[in-house]
């Protein structure tokens, strides 16, 4: 009996230490300062520039620590000063492919690679206080304060990301502690405008510097496009074969053949650029020479046209269906044009509906907004939309003037079926012109 206790006991460590030596390698750090470690089978160690990550890894960084990790896919995970994030499951296989990352603490910034192109639902981000679903997207994660806000910075999909059962377009955030969907501030926009500067992975600086929130993210010199990673990194090979440089406190990598952080770099011009212009730098008055000053100039003039968009919450007909609409309107007459509703069901992403070419009109009465049509999936039935489907609001709620001032507006909406006019989906919208 003895012996074969032993013969068990044998069997086992052998199993556990073979499950040790499998651990998949998934990944290679591509940018670092010093302060960043990996826990492994229960020991850290410090990373190094060109480390290979594992599955189940657990990334840690102290105050000056940051750390980009290019994945096998084509993804990337950018993690700021004072972060811990878990790669908890990766796996590539084609439509099962999945990647589990468990963020605890600090600021993580991805970008989605093949694995979400083949799997659309395939990658989650956990924190303490929130679920995050990836489907093509750039997203960046913030803990701080018991609660976390994530910023959704791109997305291919037009129903944005979801976040605790919440849909989140494209510019707007999640507040996990009012559980909340807000548009992003020109603060926010700041904030993460410094952080992808600060954090850049090009040669010319591996300083961090302070951005416009209480955290820092590790938002790096990547693309606001809005399809996967692929697009704005070089092969995993590429990164192997790079040559490496000490500079401004952070190694970064250099490849001379693909040009892997020039690439990059460029990249990342056209949104800096377009933040820029949304929030301009002010200029110093000039001042005053020896003659009086003469009459000012005309101000600038005003626009007369707009664009509305916001987000939809089924509340009518509780079928789990939420998404988001935009409109154009011209701000003098009120006339408005391309109106589009998009929804998907949360339970059953599956389930989604695209209602465009709305018409109507905007007064200080209200909106109304008419003529949709399109069609989608509704319970797994297909089904034609009718052109009385409708957004409409009162005049305290949905005015022309509150659309002219940049106030929210909000009202209700319904989609129904070509022919019967049923009811498919229908609940409360609440957007903002941009």
């Amino acid at each position: 009996m003895k012996k074969q206790i032993t013969q068990i006991f044998c069997i086992v460590i052998v199993l556990l230490f073979a499950s040790v030596a499998l651990a998949k390698e998934i990944g290679t750090v591509v940018f670092l300062t010093p302060g960043a470690e990996v826990e492994r089978n229960g020991k850290r160690v410090s990373l190094q520039l060109k480390d290979t990550i594992k599955e189940n890894d657990i990334i840690h960084t102290d105050a000056a620590g940051r750390v980009k990790i290019f994945f096998n896919d084509d993804s990337s995970i950018s993690i700021a000063k004072n972060s811990s994030i878990n790669i908890n499951e990766y796996i590539e296989d084609g439509s099962n492919s999945a990647m589990h990352v468990n963020l605890t603490q600090g600021v993580a910034r991805f970008i989605s690679g093949k694995i979400v192109e083949q799997n659309p639902g395939g990658f989650e981000m956990k924190t303490p206080q929130a679920t995050i679903g990836i489907r093509g997207t750039i997203i960046t994660a913030l803990i701080e304060q018991e609660k976390t806000i994530t910023f959704v910075e791109s997305s291919s999909k037009k129903d944005g990301v979801i976040v605790n059962g919440s849909i989140v377009p494209v510019g707007f955030k999640f507040d996990s502690l009012s559980n909340s969907v807000s548009k992003a501030t020109a603060k926010d926009r700041a904030f993460l405008k410094a952080n992808a500067a600060n954090s850049s992975t090009s040669s010319e600086s591996g300083n961090s510097g302070s951005g416009g929130s209480n955290s820092e993210s590790s938002s790096d010199s990547e693309s606001g496009d809005s399809t996967s990673s692929s697009d704005d990194s070089s092969s995993m090979a590429s990164v192997a074969t790079a040559s490496t440089t000490q500079d401004a406190g952070g190694i970064v990598v250099e490849n001379t053949t693909n040009e892997l952080q020039s690439e990059l770099k460029e990249k990342l011009r056209p949104i800096l650029a377009e933040i820029d212009q949304e929030n301009p730098t002010p200029i110093p008055p000039t001042p005053p020479g020896p003659n009086p000053p003469g009459p000012n100039p005309p101000g600038p003039t005003p626009p007369t046209t707009g664009t509305v968009s916001g987000t939809l919450n089924d509340t009518a007909l509780n079928s789990n269906f939420g998404g988001t609409f935009s409109f154009n309107i011209d701000l003098n007459s009120g006339a408005i044009n391309n109106a589009r509703i998009d929804g998907v069901n949360r339970t059953t992403p599956t389930d989604t509906y695209s209602a465009t070419g709305g018409t109507g009109t905007a007064t200080n009465n209200g909106l109304n907004i008419t003529g949709f049509s399109g069609n989608g999936t509704f319970y797994g039935q297909n089904r034609n939309i009718g052109s009385s489907s409708n957004m409409l609001g009162d005049g305290q709620h949905a005015s022309l003037n509150k659309i002219k001032n940049g106030n929210t507006i909000s009202g209700s909406y319904f989609i129904k079926q070509q022919g019967n006019n049923q009811n498919l989906d229908g609940g409360n919208f609440s957007g903002v012109k941009q």
